[in-house]
Formats: C-alpha cells, structure tokens, sequence
C-alpha cells in the first residue's frame, strides 16, 4: 500500500472490533487491506472486474499478518 495510506491509517488507529467497512471499486485491494490491518475492522472487497477481485485474492494471501 501506499506510505502516505499507513501514516494516515496508523494515526487513526482504533481497536473498535465492530468496526465494518465496505470498498467499493477495490481494484487491488490495497486500500481495504491497510484499513484492515491498521483498525482491525470487518473489510469488504467489491469490484465489478474479476481480474481486480482475483489480484485483491492474491495480496490478501500475501499481505503481511501480524
């Protein structure tokens, strides 16, 4: 994901455990990965490209856990 999305994800952090979020049009998925990993929120991919949610797949499977 992109620095300037961790600073700002990271500044916000929040431990609400029901937080849930939906992205809409999430291409790679980098951004709903981040939001996941920085809030530990519920995160939703939606795209209407296939090859977009087939790659979102693929970085989710790789995204670092911690």
């Amino acid at each position: 994901p992109a620095p300037f999305l961790d600073d700002l994800l990271e500044a916000g952090r929040t431990t609400a455990k029901e937080l849930k979020v939906l992205d809409i049009g999430c291409g790679s998925g980098c951004v709903g990965i981040s939001i996941a990993k920085y809030t530990g929120a519920q995160v939703t991919l939606v795209d209407i490209n296939e090859n977009a949610l087939n790659n979102a797949k693929e970085n989710i499977k790789n995204a670092p856990s911690e």
